[in-house]
């Protein structure tokens, strides 16, 4: 597993637009630069699906 470098910045920004409620985020940038590793850094618990 790859090591993941600090993005304080990028979470604290995620975190801050997550609080407002409705709220949808896109995340892009360059290729390798940890796009997909950032989700889970900000959500480690996969989120549940709805029981119906």
């Amino acid at each position: 597993m790859m090591k993941f470098d600090d993005r304080r910045e990028e979470l604290g920004l995620m975190k801050h637009l997550s609080a407002q409620s409705p709220s949808y985020l896109i995340i892009t940038g360059r290729r390798r630069i940890g796009k997909t590793e950032l989700i889970p850094e900000f959500s480690p618990s996969p989120l549940e699906a709805p029981t119906h």
